[in-house]
């Protein structure tokens, strides 16, 4: 995970350097749960601070490749959000001391498995 792969005075030299070429951008660091099958390519996202939690769900579920029938979920301090919530309103309360604010995600089947109704045959 980032926070162990990265000393504290690493992360926030990284910060530093992307808050002087993105001064506007809120830089979240996104891990997948443990249990969870999900493969990000990339863990860094810089976001518009307009953005909310939503559109950052349906941005990753598309990168993601999700099924329509797979549903994420993001954590923030192992809490869920509203999908309305904007990113920047989260930012001001729950970003590290080191400038991130990291996020975990993980998928669930939204509808489960589709079963035979016709119990005849």
């Amino acid at each position: 995970m980032f926070r162990s792969k990265f000393s504290f005075d690493e992360r926030v030299k990284k910060f530093s350097d992307i808050k002087r070429k993105y001064p506007s951008k809120l830089p979240l660091i996104v891990e997948a749960r443990k249990e969870s099958l999900l493969n990000l390519e990339q863990n860094k996202y810089l976001l518009e601070p307009d953005m909310t939690i939503g559109n950052f769900v349906y941005i990753l579920s598309r990168r993601l490749k999700l099924k329509p029938e797979e549903a994420l979920f993001i954590f923030i301090d192992n809490k869920i959000y509203p999908t309305e919530t904007y990113v920047s309103t989260l930012y001001k309360t729950e970003k590290d001391e080191d400038g991130f604010m990291y996020c975990t995600i993980s998928t669930e089947d939204t509808f489960g498995n589709i079963v035979n109704m016709d119990t005849d045959k």
